[in-house]
């Protein structure tokens, strides 16, 4: 006698099939739209949670590469900006602003030239013109601020000392003792 119980049914159950077996059925015969839905209705569910759930993994996946997407752009909008204000002070270089008002002479350069640190490009004479005159000290003692002067250049101009201011210059011989 068995110990294991008896089929009630006839047929095969879970355990008289084994791993690999060719199943043969006997009067084969086509699935149709019906049965297709009959079987989606009966069992479509059991896989809706994996489904589910392999959505929900592939959806963070996307959300952390949109998050390193948005980190790269923060990155290259905080260097597009840096490169900017570095144009910008670059470009503030390149102006060349008068603190009074005056005229530019001998200008040496031209828009768009390259200049090297330190060279000359022009000269700037202010409105108000200052003259340094050199005097013998036998020629002070009759000046006195104020006075009207006439100084030559190219034409004669009319204008006024403004003070005279005697200085100690070194000699080229030694002081009498």
């Amino acid at each position: 006698m068995s110990l294991a119980p008896s089929k009630t049914a006839a047929g095969r159950f879970f355990e008289d099939f084994r791993l690999g077996q060719t199943l043969r059925h006997a009067t084969p015969r086509t699935l149709n739209a019906g049965d297709g839905s009959l079987y989606s209705a009966l069992y479509g569910s059991r896989f809706a949670v994996q489904s589910a759930q392999a959505t929900l993994n592939l959806a963070q996946r996307q959300l952390e590469g949109l998050k390193a997407q948005r980190k790269s752009a923060a990155a290259n909008l905080a260097q597009s900006e840096a490169q900017r204000d570095q144009a910008k002070l670059n470009l503030s270089y390149t102006t060349v602003t008068a603190a009074q008002a005056g005229r530019v002479v001998n200008l040496g350069a031209a828009v768009g030239q390259f200049a090297q640190p330190g060279t000359s490009l022009t000269v700037f004479v202010p409105d108000d013109v200052w003259v340094t005159a050199n005097f013998k000290e036998i020629q002070l003692d009759r000046m006195r601020p104020g006075e009207p002067v006439a100084i030559r250049v190219i034409r004669k101009l009319s204008s006024w000392a403004s003070s005279i201011n005697c200085g100690q210059r070194p000699s080229l011989r030694p002081p009498l003792a």
